[in-house]
């Protein structure tokens, strides 16, 4: 049987709160996902991860060997850093994409989700790297792209998971967010890694009236612009709020889901999360 799964982080802290996973702990993470993936797979199954099983982990073997299964390693960009030679022996195949066949599907594996992949008519596309990320522009193309899957724990019950499931999975996200997908409308875009500043930056929304229509995403009025703009200086003129809000933008959103910008906090550079 084959099995799907990415973006597990082991070892990654921040995760917890970037994602929103319901753990205390990054121990407690790494307990659940092993105990998942182990009443999951046998050791006769193949598991295609998709990319970041590891972020900062020191001991990625004390883990690896523990996963049961045939896993193939679809490289991400935090594998490179803990990906040593004795790792390596853990993986059948460690490959940047892979095609292969699932229940004759042709299914392409990237970590990244790419629009245009090879046999796209009739193929699934199946990635991680998002996690559970709504915010950006590509999410309206993913929305109405029902092959391209989303192979990430954050919305497969951090659990790996069959294509069929995957499938299962996906529709039900989609669904869920479509339903409170924010359409035409004036919006602040936001994100930041610091408890401390999110508690300042809440205050000021709420300051201006802003409504939440969900996590990352603010409904504003037109006439706030002039209030957000002196509200961008302020977090720009401050070390601590600058070194902390990675974004905090003023965009437009149309009613097929397109972004445009209108305001920039940090116009000049790019956002690596």
């Amino acid at each position: 049987m084959k099995y799907y799964i990415a973006d597990t982080h082991f070892g990654h802290q921040n995760i917890l709160s970037f994602t929103k996973r319901p753990f205390s702990s990054i121990e407690e993470m790494e307990k659940a996902l092993i105990s998942n993936w182990n009443s999951t797979i046998t050791d006769n199954d193949e598991v295609y991860i998709v990319g970041d099983l590891f972020y900062r982990e020191h001991h990625p073997e004390r883990i690896l060997s523990q996963l049961k299964g045939k896993k193939t390693l679809i490289l991400g960009n935090h594998d490179e850093h803990w990906l040593t030679d004795e790792c390596k022996s853990y993986f059948t195949e460690i490959k940047t994409s892979l095609e292969i066949i699932d229940h004759n599907h042709c299914v392409y594996l990237c970590h990244y989700p790419m629009v245009s992949y090879p046999k796209q008519s009739r193929s699934y596309m199946i990635h991680g790297h998002i996690h559970n990320d709504t915010l950006f522009d590509y999410w309206c193309i993913l929305l109405k792209r029902s092959r391209i899957l989303n192979a990430g724990v954050d919305i497969n019950h951090f659990k790996p998971v069959t294509l069929d499931e995957l499938i299962t999975n996906n529709t039900k996200y989609k669904q869920k967010m479509l339903d409170s997908y924010p359409m035409h409308l004036l919006s602040i875009r936001r994100y930041e890694d610091d408890e401390k500043t999110q508690q300042w930056l809440n205050e000021k929304i709420v300051a201006l009236s802003g409504t939440k229509l969900r996590e990352g995403i603010i409904q504003i009025n037109q006439e706030k612009l002039p209030q957000i703009e002196l509200l961008q200086k302020e977090i720009l003129e401050n070390d601590h709020y600058s070194s902390h809000i990675k974004n905090f933008d003023v965009v437009y959103i149309d009613s097929d889901g397109r972004y445009s910008y209108v305001s920039y906090l940090n116009s000049d550079t790019i956002y690596l999360k």
